[in-house]
């Protein structure tokens, strides 16, 4: 169950808040992460909830800060931080961070949560994902015959074009796009970049 998102004006507006009750010492943090911290505050993630609710049931346990999850995964990058779980326990111990993300100061969700959204957009099964990633890997011989200069070597699969035009055709073609989610986040993002 999705519980409280928090619509991109309040979270500006609770941005701003928290960023004048910080210390002097934190401000000068503050200017160095201009850009970064710039970033999240024009990102209106308010076009997502559309795409993130049918992720979670109506029913069960109530999840937040999904918004801030995001915004904290963005971040990521401008920080050059590589380790969800590192990252995490970051930012749960850094009060600026907190504010950036949209967390509550105190409240900010473990490493769990991260890797509990990251499978939630990502439609691919973990086990087969394990599976293919543990699959040995054929090796193929590199043809014996020498080829003349200018001589190409004859297709191995003569026709398998024509096969999938065919199939794309018939609309039969496999629906497998684990990414499909992800790239409907990128492009409800990209076109807020472009309202703006």
């Amino acid at each position: 169950m999705l519980r409280n998102w928090v619509t991109h004006e309040e979270y500006q507006k609770r941005f701003i808040e928290e960023l004048a009750l910080l210390p002097e010492t934190e401000k000068s943090r503050v200017v160095s992460m201009d850009k970064p911290l710039s970033k999240l505050y024009l990102l209106n993630l308010d076009n997502l909830l559309t795409v993130i609710k049918p992720l979670y049931s109506n029913t069960g346990s109530p999840v937040k800060n999904q918004q801030g999850i995001i915004r904290s995964l963005i971040l990521t990058l401008d920080c050059n931080e590589h380790s969800i779980t590192k990252w995490a326990n970051k930012v749960a111990a850094d009060h600026l961070l907190c504010i950036a993300c949209g967390f509550e100061a105190g409240q900010a969700p473990s490493h769990s949560s991260y890797y509990d959204f990251i499978k939630r957009i990502w439609l691919a099964s973990h086990e087969q994902h394990v599976k293919r990633k543990l699959r040995p890997k054929s090796f193929t011989a590199k043809p014996r015959n020498k080829l003349k200069a200018g001589q190409k070597l004859p297709p191995k699969h003569s026709g398998a074009v024509k096969k999938l035009a065919d199939l794309a055709y018939r609309g039969k073609l496999r629906e497998a796009r684990p990414e499909k989610i992800l790239q409907e986040f990128l492009a409800r993002c990209k076109e807020v970049f472009y309202c703006c």
